[in-house]
């Protein structure tokens, strides 16, 4: 119900309403003057609050791209997941959760595939409802491959290599050339991988996996 103040203020004085804590979920109001009418009319004050307002992006830092398939949780300063989602192509929207003024911590804890996990990030919610965009970038997975003369250590052409993931399953195939092999963007983080030499290069004997 609204707040009644009936033979306090004076006639004709003026006052600042003044919002010093806001509900949870909600962003502080501006401060509102007023004058108290002199012919006994009851004066009306109103003071809105927005709610808080988060929008935030997962994003390939390559394209800067929406990136879909990302797990991420948002923590409160002691610990607690107060948000859980999985990324799509469109940013997440956090409305009337967090407490203004409050900081919150982004954690990415499972990555798309062909993507690292990027950092946490802490944001601060602010107090004047305005949006808070918060971008958490992902960088493709990066593995350099070189085949090499022991002896030499130079880059060692035309022996025939394969990727197999931990279930035995060939996943990337090449020959090699006198630069090393690249391979972005499409190795999962956190996963074991064997390079296994199918064919040497002619004088050469097969190296182990």
């Amino acid at each position: 119900k609204p707040y009644e103040l009936v033979g306090i203020l004076k006639a004709g004085e003026s006052y600042t309403l003044i919002e010093e804590a806001a509900p949870d979920g909600y962003a502080y109001a501006e401060e509102i003057n007023f004058t108290v009418s002199k012919d006994g009319s009851i004066d009306r004050v109103i003071m809105e609050d927005k709610p808080t307002h988060i929008s935030i992006s997962k994003t390939d830092i390559t394209t800067d791209q929406e990136l879909p398939g990302a797990h991420i949780t948002i923590k409160d300063k002691n610990g607690n997941v107060v948000d859980e989602w999985t990324s799509t192509d469109k940013p997440h929207e956090i409305v009337g959760k967090l407490v203004a003024g409050e900081s919150y911590t982004m954690t990415e804890v499972g990555a798309p595939g062909g993507y690292g996990y990027a950092e946490d990030i802490t944001f601060t919610v602010s107090k004047d409802g305005s949006i808070d965009t918060v971008v958490m970038e992902d960088k493709p997975t990066h593995v350099t491959i070189s085949k090499v003369d022991l002896t030499t250590s130079a880059e060692l052409p035309g022996a025939q290599l394969t990727i197999k993931d931990k279930d035995g399953n060939v996943v990337e195939e090449w020959t090699s050339t006198d630069k090393p092999h690249e391979i972005v963007g499409k190795l999962i983080a956190g996963e074991t991988y064997s390079p296994t030499e199918v064919t040497a290069a002619n004088g050469y004997r097969v190296a182990e996996s």
